[in-house]
C-alpha cells in the first residue's frame, strides 16, 4: 500500500511539474506566434498586442487585443481596441470539446465586447441570443502543430433595410508547424440569405479547402483551392429606369492548383457549373458548363520578383489610405503630409519594372504556354466546345526587351512570338444578334458553317498556318476578324456629355450614354 501511495505521488508530482514546464513551453509559443502575426505589412497602425498572460500550473488566461492606432477613423465612444478572452489548459492530457487529447494545451476563447459602443453591443446580443459574437478553440501539439477552430454563432436579423440570415460559419485551420505558413484552411457557411427590396442572394451552402504545401522564394505558394458552393441564388429586381428583373441560380465546383517542375512553375483552374437557371439576358441557353485554363513553363525566381514588386505597389497603396484614412481620424492640422508626387513616380517605377520582369523573364521560350478549354451544354445537346493552346516562342528564340515589346504590333507577336491551335464548335442555337455575328464570320471565312452548327479550326505558327483546312497568314487572319463597330468614345467624353451626371427625369438622360451601355443615376 505504501508502495502504490508513493508511487501516486510521484506521479502526482510528475505531472504538476510537466504541466508548468509545459505551460511554460507554451506561453513562448504563443508569443511567438503571434510575434508573426502582421495585418498590414510595414505598419502599426492596426497591430495583434498581448495584453495579458496569466500563466499558472495547469491554465492560463490570456487576453489578446486588435489595436488600432487613434489616427484611424473610429466609431463614436470606440476605445480602438477589440480584445479575446482565452483559457489555456496546459498538457499532457487534456479534455477538449472532442472528448480526451494528449498535447501542449487547448484553448477556448471569445470576443469580449466591452470596447465597443454600448449600442452596437445591444444589437449584437439581440440577434445572437447573448451569445459571443465570435468564439474559437486552438490545439496545440507536441510535435509543433497547431489547429484551430473559429465559430460565428447562427444569426437571424431583421430590419427597415432588410433581413440577414446565416446558419453556420465555421473557419478550421490545421499546420503542422505553427511557426511555417503552409498548413490547411476550410470555410464552412450554410443557410446564408441576404434580402432587401432591390436584391436577394441565398447561398445553402458553401465549403472552401485551401492547402499551402509550400513556399518559393519565400514569396510563391504552391496550393490547392477547392470550392463547393450549392443551391446559389441571386435576385435583382427591375432598374428604375426601365428594363427587366433578373434572376440567377447554379451549383459550383472551383479547384486551382500550382506545382513546381524544376525551375517552372505551372498554374491551373478549373470550374464547373451545373444547375444554370436564368430569367435575364442570356448569352447561350445553357444548363451546364465547364472551363479549365493551365499556364506553365513560368520561371520560378522571376515569378516571385513579379509578386514581389508588387507586394512593393500595395505597400505605397497602403501608405496613401493610411494618409487619407488618418486624415479622418483626428486633427487636420496633426495628418502628417504625404508626398504624393514622390508616392506617384515610385509606383510608376515600380509598375515598370514589374511589366518589365513579366516580359523579359517570367517566360521560357519553347516551355512556356497557355491552354484553355471550355464547354457549355443545354441537356444532352452541346452548344460550345472550345479549346485553345497558345505556345511562347519568343522573339527568335528570346525573350524580347521590354522596349522591343512595346514597340511590336498585334500581327507581329502573333506571326514571330506565338504559336497557335484552336479548334471551335458552335450549335446554331445562337441569339439572332450572336447569330448575325456568327454567320458574318462564315462569310469572312473565320467559321465554317454547316447544317446546324459553326466551327472553326486553326493552327498557326511562325506567321503561317492553316485554317479550317486552308492555308491562311497572320495578316489574312488578322484582316477577317471582326472589327469594333461605331467611333470609340473615351471616358472623358462620356462624362462632358453627362452620362454620370444625376437625373430627376430618365427622359433627359443623353442618348450616346444609352447606346455605349450606360445607365442614369438618381
Amino acid at each position: 500500500m505504501k508502495k502504490i501511495l508513493l508511487g501516486v505521488m510521484v506521479l502526482g508530482l510528475v505531472w504538476v511539474a510537466g504541466s508548468g514546464l509545459i505551460g511554460a513551453h507554451t506561453e513562448a509559443a504563443y508569443r511567438e506566434w503571434l510575434a508573426g502575426q502582421e495585418i498590414l505589412p510595414g505598419h502599426d497602425s492596426m497591430r495583434f498586442e498581448l495584453v495579458e498572460y496569466q500563466r499558472s500550473l495547469f491554465s492560463s488566461r490570456i487576453r489578446t487585443c486588435l489595436y488600432m492606432d487613434e489616427s484611424l477613423a473610429m466609431l463614436h465612444e470606440f476605445s480602438g481596441m477589440l480584445c479575446d478572452e482565452s483559457r489555456m489548459m496546459h498538457g499532457p492530457l487534456l479534455w477538449t470539446s472532442s472528448g480526451p487529447w494528449p498535447g501542449l494545451a487547448y484553448s477556448r476563447s471569445q470576443l469580449d465586447m466591452q470596447a465597443l459602443p454600448e449600442e452596437i453591443r445591444d444589437v449584437i446580443a439581440q440577434h445572437t441570443r447573448g451569445a459571443s459574437p465570435l468564439t474559437g478553440e486552438s490545439w496545440w501539439g507536441f510535435d509543433g502543430s497547431l489547429r484551430g477552430r473559429i465559430e460565428v454563432p447562427e444569426l437571424e436579423i431583421s430590419g427597415d433595410l432588410g433581413r440577414l440570415r446565416l446558419g453556420e460559419f465555421v473557419v478550421w485551420m490545421d499546420f503542422e508547424d505553427w511557426s511555417l505558413d503552409t498548413g490547411r484552411t476550410q470555410l464552412l457557411i450554410s443557410d446564408f440569405m441576404l434580402e432587401t427590396d432591390r436584391m436577394a442572394l441565398r447561398v445553402d451552402d458553401l465549403n472552401l479547402v485551401v492547402t499551402i504545401s509550400e513556399v518559393l522564394e519565400d514569396l510563391l505558394p504552391l496550393m490547392a483551392v477547392t470550392l463547393h458552393v450549392e443551391g446559389v441564388q441571386a435576385y435583382t429586381a427591375a432598374p428604375e429606369w426601365g428594363g427587366e428583373e433578373s434572376e440567377v441560380g447554379f451549383d459550383l465546383v472551383f479547384e486551382a492548383s500550382s506545382e513546381r517542375n524544376g525551375r517552372l512553375l505551372a498554374t491551373e483552374t478549373r470550374v464547373w457549373l451545373d444547375n444554370i437557371t436564368s430569367s435575364g439576358h442570356e448569352l447561350l441557353p445553357m444548363d451546364t458548363a465547364y472551363a479549365r485554363l493551365r499556364a506553365e513553363g513560368l520561371d520560378i525566381r522571376a515569378a516571385a520578383r513579379w509578386q514581389q514588386i508588387g507586394q512593393e505597389l500595395e505597400a505605397l497603396q497602403t501608405d496613401m489610405m493610411m494618409a487619407i484614412f488618418g486624415s479622418f481620424g483626428g486633427d487636420m492640422d496633426e495628418v502628417p503630409e504625404l508626398d504624393v508626387e514622390t508616392l506617384m513616380a515610385d509606383m510608376e517605377r515600380l509598375s515598370v519594372e514589374r511589366l518589365r520582369v513579366a516580359v523579359e523573364d517570367v517566360l521560357r521560350p519553347g516551355a512556356s504556354a497557355l491552354h484553355l478549354e471550355t464547354l457549355l451544354d443545354q441537356g444532352e445537346a452541346r452548344l460550345l466546345a472550345f479549346s485553345s493552346s497558345l505556345t511562347y516562342e519568343g522573339l527568335e528564340g528570346e525573350n524580347p526587351a521590354l522596349e522591343r515589346f512595346q514597340e511590336m504590333g498585334l500581327e507581329e507577336i502573333v506571326s514571330r512570338m506565338v504559336g497557335v491551335e484552336l479548334l471551335l464548335v458552335l450549335a446554331d442555337l445562337l441569339p439572332e444578334d450572336l447569330r448575325e455575328a456568327a454567320l458574318a464570320g462564315a462569310e469572312s471565312g473565320l467559321l465554317k458553317q454547316e447544317a446546324d452548327q459553326f466551327s472553326m479550326t486553326l493552327a498557326l505558327r511562325g506567321g503561317a498556318g492553316q485554317l479550317n483546312g486552308e492555308a491562311v497568314t497572320t495578316e489574312d487572319l488578322l484582316a477577317r476578324l471582326p472589327s469594333p463597330g461605331g467611333d470609340s468614345v473615351t471616358i472623358q467624353e462620356l462624362a462632358l456629355a453627362g452620362c454620370f451626371d444625376e437625373y430627376d427625369d430618365v427622359d433627359d438622360f443623353p442618348e450616346v450614354c444609352w447606346e455605349h451601355g450606360l445607365h442614369p443615376h438618381y
